[in-house]
């Protein structure tokens, strides 16, 4: 199931509370940090959900892994946006990109999201301790 928060987002993900994470970066995320059209990103070292934006959250069936989109302030023009996926076993860093903070996405296409919840989110994958900064 794939939520956008202009459209739905179940009540366990807008109240995730205090998360902050150290996720492993892919090589796609490194290349990407180094080739923004804005220019080079500084790789934040954390990703703190409290601070960030959640824009999007894909669930697949099995509830093991959850793949977030969140944007994070960045300077006084950009925010980074950051796809972040929490596995049974690590938490990546797929990729991220910095975003107009003006840019409010008039384009959205509503339709490719889920507006209601049927199922149970498995938030111990996000919360899990192996995953987190210290």
């Amino acid at each position: 199931m794939l939520y956008h928060k202009d459209v739905y987002l179940p009540e366990k993900i807008k109240n995730i509370g205090e998360v902050e994470c150290q996720p492993k970066l892919t090589r796609h995320a490194q290349r990407a940090a180094n080739s923004d059209r804005y220019g080079r990103i500084n790789l934040p070292e954390k990703i703190k959900f409290s601070a960030s934006d959640i824009v999007e959250v894909e669930l697949w069936e099995n509830c093991q892994d959850i793949k977030f989109l969140v944007r994070l302030p960045y300077d006084k023009n950009n925010d980074i946006c950051a796809v972040v996926l929490f596995t049974p076993r690590e938490t990546i860093l797929k990729t991220l990109w910095l975003n107009r903070k003006i840019d409010k996405h008039s384009t959205l296409d509503k339709s490719r999201y889920s507006g209601k919840f049927d199922g149970w989110i498995n938030l111990a994958i996000v919360k899990n301790s192996d995953f987190w900064a210290n």
